[in-house]
């Protein structure tokens, strides 16, 4: 079975709280880089989309969900209801 690995790096802030500075996948011995949380969702939202041109996505927290929805590269056809 192929593993997945996920690593978050974290820096200190000036109020010596962690900021997350970037995550990596290695999928597959690929790496990949991504620089926030949204862009590392965004990823496998364009992997759903690519294995189903019918999928369908609904989001009840679209302030937390929008950003990664913006950053895919499969375009997506969005409707918010508020």
């Amino acid at each position: 079975m192929d593993k997945s690995k996920i690593m978050m790096h974290y820096r200190g802030s000036d109020d010596n709280q962690p900021v997350l500075c970037l995550v990596q996948l290695n999928e597959a011995e690929n790496w990949h880089d991504f620089d926030s949380l949204a862009e590392f969702r965004a990823y496998f939202l364009d992997k759903i989309c690519k294995a189903d041109s019918k999928a369908v996505m609904y989001a009840d927290r679209s302030d937390y969900t929008l950003d990664a929805f913006k950053l895919m590269k499969v375009h997506i056809w969005c409707s918010i209801q508020l």
